[in-house]
């Protein structure tokens, strides 16, 4: 009797635990098909609920992840600190754990990962670049004096990035506001992206009038993201979630994929281009690079409006997402070409943006930096290579992601999006003006004092490159300074030895400073 009783208790035992380990199964299902669609919200709240009861390594990994996604890195390093001691555990969760603990200000913890990845992965150059941002973190964190940086008063609590300079002021993407409110995708449960366009008030940069809704055909329910402009405003290429003519579209021959539905699964990313008619924009065209296997966006046009660069996941790259250039042939644009290993890294490199002295300003992950995206700037060389990218260092850059840096055709002013705290919240426009000390000289020819176009010229603080510049067609150049700083400006061209000057910028400057500097033939 005994034996028949005991043996009835273990039965039951068992069938309570096959029970809970399929009713366990069964809500790591639904919370693996959140994750799978993107929707990162709902499915880290049911992982959160399955780990609360069971400790499964699969749910753990998957919370750390949609964290990551979503951004969030102080629950992201919480997370990942206990995926990366499981046995499930991957090389790659160390490298996010260290970029949730840099992005946390914890960088000597973010150092070690790094080390412990690069060991782990070491084709990976992205362990060692981050090793040596995290030894350089004091410098990226000192403030140079360059910029003044301010909160614009248009920011809303949800994402407002991405601003292009047009007209009187600028055109950005905003979730806020936005003419499909009925619409939302699964990423952030939240309307998808608008273009709208606001305004200058006045002088200062971060005063603007309300948005108002781009006027015509480019926005649609779905995403519209980043925009560049042709330098009289009439054209427009911008970023678009492949919807064009009321369906979903794939390539430049209005191929359908599949028509409008409410439950859509992964849609690539396109750039489309817009011709401006009255006060509305209209004819939209796709671009002939956009593809069906892959995303390109993020388009900034040149000064001249021969070359628009982007970013596209394609095959060929060099990482997540590169930084791609066309040029354009007739009426249309040539095959992409890569930009490089200089620039391009195992990471991502996104939001490019070409000024008017032609330096190119983008954001990346992987290169050395604070955050997780940083804001870098390059120029090509000499022999038509791009010069290694130069971080734009604090205030522009903090740990948090810091994108989408504009600066005006005189070099003074612009905008840049970050999601860093204490403005309105989720990612903010920001905007900058450069301060009033200004370096400005010529590079000459010792023999016959003749000017010299296209020189390369550093400034160098402190044993470190802070800033670099191309001499202009009359052999100009300037840069922002700070009070009280000793700097060597050094000069240099193909064919020339280099000559350097040391400046001192005194508390009393007034303003200006002027420096000639002679590099000479080779003998």
């Amino acid at each position: 009797m005994k034996s028949i009783r005991s043996s009835a208790v273990l039965m039951l035992l068992i069938c309570l635990f096959a029970f809970s380990a399929e009713a366990q199964d069964s809500k790591l299902k639904k919370a693996n098909a959140c994750y799978d669609k993107y929707a990162f919200p709902e499915a880290a709240e049911a992982y959160k609920k399955i780990l609360a009861k069971s400790d499964i390594p699969e749910a753990k990994i998957k919370l750390a992840e949609c964290y990551r996604l979503m951004n969030m890195p102080v629950e992201a390093e919480y997370w990942y600190e206990q995926v990366v001691d499981l046995a499930e555990s991957e090389p790659i969760h160390r490298y996010y754990y260290g970029m949730s603990l840099k992005a946390n200000g914890k960088f000597e913890e973010a150092k070690q990962a790094f080390m412990e990845y690069a060991q782990l992965v070491p084709a990976d150059s992205r362990g060692l670049r981050q090793v040596e941002a995290c030894e350089q973190a004091n410098y990226f964190l000192t403030d140079p004096g360059i910029y003044d940086v301010k909160c614009t008063n248009i920011n809303s609590d949800v994402a407002d990035f991405g601003p292009a300079f047009y007209k009187d002021g600028i055109v950005f993407a905003s979730e806020n506001d936005v003419k499909y409110k009925d619409k939302e995708y699964n990423w952030r449960a939240l309307n998808f992206l608008d273009l709208f366009y606001a305004e200058q008030q006045g002088d200062q940069p971060a005063t603007l009038n309300k948005p108002s809704n781009l006027k015509g055909k480019p926005n649609t329910w779905m995403h519209e993201g980043t925009v560049t402009f042709s330098s009289d405003n009439s054209t427009m290429y911008f970023t678009r979630n492949s919807f064009y003519k009321g369906k979903i579209y794939y390539d430049t021959q209005g191929q359908i994929a599949y028509k409008m539905k409410d439950d859509l699964k992964t849609v690539n990313l396109q750039i489309f281009k817009s011709t401006q008619s009255g006060d509305k924009w209209g004819d939209i065209e796709p671009l002939p690079f956009n593809s069906t296997d892959y995303s390109v966006g993020h388009p900034a046009l040149s000064p001249d409006g021969q070359a628009l660069y982007f970013v596209s996941d394609m095959p060929g790259g060099y990482g997540a997402t590169d930084i791609y250039v066309s040029y354009k042939s007739g009426d249309s644009w040539g095959q992409p070409e890569n930009l490089g290993p200089e620039i391009n890294t195992e990471g991502k490199e996104m939001f490019p943006f070409i000024s008017e002295d032609n330096i190119l300003y983008f954001a990346s992950d992987a290169l050395p930096g604070l955050g997780g995206l940083d804001i870098f700037s390059t120029s090509l060389s000499d022999d038509g290579t791009w010069l290694a990218p130069e971080n734009l260092r604090y205030p522009v850059n903090t740990n948090a992601d810091d994108f989408s840096f504009i600066i005006d055709g005189e070099n003074e002013k612009g905008y840049f999006s970050s999601n860093r705290p204490g403005c309105k919240g989720d990612d903010d426009i920001y905007s900058f003006s450069k301060l009033a000390n200004v370096l400005s000289g010529i590079i000459v020819n010792c023999d016959n004092q003749e000017l010299i176009e296209d020189a390369s010229v550093k400034l160098i603080q402190d044993g470190q490159i802070i800033q670099k510049r191309k001499t202009t067609s009359n052999g100009s150049f300037t840069f922002p300074v700070s009070p009280g700083v000793q700097y060597t400006v050094e000069a240099s061209k193909l064919n020339y030895e280099a000559g350097s000057e040391e400046v001192f910028v005194p508390e009393d400057a007034g303003g200006k400073i002027e420096i000639k500097i002679a590099i000479c033939p080779p003998m």
